[in-house]
């Protein structure tokens, strides 16, 4: 009897501890004001108009530019979002998402908005969108606008669920030791 009350304890203290999920958005730029601090770009890429990318006529043969958000703090869960337009010749132009210098994903053509799983994201880490043509020119190239990093909070303190499956385990291990001292005390006398 007292294991079924237990078990059922256990999972209702278990139930209630499930912590509560939150984002927040730990960077965002949608371009209008140009780059921040955080942000540089290279090559043929220019911030203006409202987005990231190339500005004006087509790109250039065998061009590799970038845009690159630097020194992102310590992140756990995190999620890329941006909108993308880009026109390129297919299977020979690339744009490439990389975090910390290792692909993350990878297109050659595509338009719509984006979503990439970054999960952990180490402190000082930098998240990169290089473009890299070869040397025929087909299109107008890349436009990045709406660029957003969404993570999971983590407080320091802990919720109140947390605090309460934490009592009701030291009070399951204080009756435990408790009746254990009984048992133990019938079976020597």
């Amino acid at each position: 009897m007292r294991n079924i009350v237990a078990a059922v304890a256990y999972s209702l203290l278990t139930v209630a501890a499930v912590p509560a999920s939150a984002s927040t958005i730990v960077f965002q730029n949608d371009f209008s004001s140009g780059l921040s601090d955080q942000e540089s770009v290279t090559g043929r890429f220019f911030a203006s108009d409202g987005y990231v990318g190339h500005h004006g006529a087509y790109y250039t043969n065998s061009e590799i530019s970038s845009y690159s958000i630097n020194s992102i703090n310590e992140l756990h869960g995190a999620v890329l979002n941006f909108d993308l337009d880009y026109r390129g010749e297919s299977g020979y132009d690339f744009l490439t998402i990389l975090k910390d210098g290792v692909q993350v994903s990878r297109w050659s053509g595509f338009i719509g908005p984006v979503t990439i799983n970054l999960g952990g994201v180490g402190s000082g880490s930098k998240i990169t969108f290089r473009f890299t043509s070869d040397g025929s020119v087909v299109n107008t190239g890349v436009k990045i606008d709406n660029v957003r990093i969404v993570a999971d909070s983590v407080s320091a303190v802990p919720e109140p669920a947390t605090w309460m499956l934490m009592l009701g385990g030291f009070g399951m291990v204080g009756a435990t030791m408790r009746y254990r001292r009984r048992s133990i005390a019938v079976v020597t006398a």
